[in-house]
């Protein structure tokens, strides 16, 4: 039995272009619709899997997902497609929408979260604290974003989304069948995570907040009796191992 895997990270959105500082998890308005920018990435994206087979596509409910999924379903009208909740990208709940440059300068009440990051980026968790200012904040960047009835989900770090997407990560490795999924940066790095453990790929969970998900270009993860082996393809043809520079 054998499971191809294709891994995708949507194109760039509006908010990845106004700045690259702004944090983006459940957002799903005007500012998280792909850009001409990220057309141009999905449809690289298309291009290095048109000849490859594909039975099954699963995507984030987040429709920037399904944006760049219908570059690629453009050359595989018989591909099945799925929605899974459990591929949404990881909640940084109430920050969802702020510049990273806003958290320590206009709201200093978001040092410690800082610091938790920088001590864990794999497991740290949202410090007690009065974050009244910055879910005002939330509710007003939602509202300029035209989702005024936004609920902010629960902290995520990227143990949590290891934990969510697990199940998923399981039910697909014994398909026997190629599959592609359509994801985000923390989400995609929180499945290669689970996908390459048992690898020489990565050292261990402390390097997956580190993995390289660029915007364009797809990785291939090749589940076989014999081992698991990772390619990537940026464009330039596959190439075995992890993508080392962000494009």
């Amino acid at each position: 039995m054998s499971t191809i895997i294709y891994l995708v990270r949507h194109g760039k959105t509006e908010w990845n272009s106004a700045s690259p500082e702004k944090v983006q998890t459940h957002s799903n308005g005007r500012g998280n619709m792909l850009t001409h920018e990220g057309y141009d990435q999905a449809r690289r994206g298309a291009e290095i899997l048109k000849d490859e087979k594909i039975d099954i596509a699963f995507c984030s409910p987040l429709l920037r997902t399904h944006e760049t999924y219908a570059f690629i379903a453009k050359d595989h009208p018989g591909t099945a497609k799925r929605t899974d909740d459990r591929l949404t990208e990881m909640s940084r709940s109430f920050l969802d929408g702020m510049a990273k440059s806003e958290w320590g300068e206009q709201f200093p009440e978001t040092t410690p979260i800082l610091e938790a990051r920088k001590a864990d980026m794999y497991g740290c968790t949202m410090p007690e604290g009065d974050y009244s200012r910055c879910i005002l904040r939330a509710k007003q960047i939602a509202a300029e974003n035209g989702e005024p009835n936004k609920k902010f989900p629960p902290w995520e770090n990227y143990s949590d989304v290891t934990r969510r997407v697990a199940p998923f990560a399981e039910k697909v490795t014994g398909l026997d069948k190629h599959v592609m999924i359509s994801g985000h940066q923390g989400l995609n790095r929180s499945l290669l995570g689970i996908l390459l453990a048992e690898t020489d790929y990565i050292a261990g969970t402390q390097e997956v907040p580190y993995l390289v998900i660029p915007n364009r270009g797809v990785y291939r993860v090749e589940i076989r009796p014999e081992g698991t082996r990772l390619f990537h393809n940026v464009g330039q043809g596959w190439n075995e191992g992890l993508i080392r520079q962000d494009l």
